[in-house]
């Protein structure tokens, strides 16, 4: 999983200076950044993003002398369509899958954080009415086919099931089999601003910055630390969580 470096950009008066770092699974270059086009260099992303066999950068539009499409993926060729794993999504490229035709279209070439989560073999989308779509494999019928819910404003995916956080700071689950209840909202749970899908379970961050998680407990995850307080993002990857604090600092369990 790819963690952005997250700073305050004061324009004029301090110079961006931005970095990436990447760790864990080195199958197919996962704890590495995608290759930037000539002429961009990390002070010119915007986002990150990345599944379990997808990494994503996202480009900030008006770069000078860069014209070309503002999201770059890499990763397994079966999900990005050329012979060494890697496309460009953007103005001007070709249609290699229907990813790229999904995502240019509903966010006009950006790489928007939240608003698209990639899973195993798919990609789950927010489209501009708020509702849910999926685009790339939906894993043998895991997921439907026509967009789902409405008034989403975050989107989190995995292999197994996916989550909606709604406007009112509701979460909805959809898709997924349901086997140890990850699609199982907690009853009463609101105020969520974050969630966050990992294998057969989920999570969300709340607005007192508390994380909530339920599903399968075979990894551990449901034993959230006593340090996870004052949360204001949350990550998963299939077996684990990284929480980012109020304070800057991270905590995965």
């Amino acid at each position: 999983m790819f963690l952005p470096v997250f700073l305050v950009d004061l324009e004029a008066q301090t110079p961006r200076s931005r970095s990436v770092v990447g760790w864990g699974e080195s199958l197919l270059g996962l704890n590495q950044m995608p290759p930037l086009p000539a002429g961009t260099t990390a002070n010119d992303i915007d986002a990150l993003a990345s599944g379990e066999l997808v990494n994503a950068v996202g480009l900030r539009s008006g770069i000078s002398g860069y014209s070309g499409p503002r999201i770059i993926v890499s990763g397994a060729s079966i999900l990005t369509g050329d012979a060494v794993g890697r496309i460009f999504w953007g103005a001007g490229t070709g249609d290699f899958t229907t990813w790229d035709l999904a995502v240019v279209n509903t966010l006009s070439g950006a790489l928007v954080p939240d608003r698209v989560s990639f899973g195993f073999l798919h990609a789950a989308v927010i489209l501009p009415d708020g509702k849910m779509a999926f685009v790339g494999d939906r894993q043998g019928g895991y997921f439907p086919a026509t967009p789902a819910d409405a008034n989403l404003v975050a989107v989190a995916t995995s292999a197994t099931h996916a989550l909606g956080l709604r406007a009112n700071g509701s979460v909805v689950g959809i898709g997924g089999a349901n086997f140890f209840g990850e699609n199982t909202v907690p009853v009463g749970l609101s105020g969520a601003v974050g969630v966050a899908a990992g294998e057969y379970f989920s999570a969300a961050v709340l607005n007192n910055g508390q994380v909530v998680v339920w599903g399968t407990d075979a990894n551990g995850v449901l034993q959230i630390p006593a340090t996870a307080t004052n949360i204001v993002s949350i990550k998963a990857g299939a077996t684990h969580l990284v929480a980012l604090r109020a304070d800057g600092t991270v905590i995965a369990w």
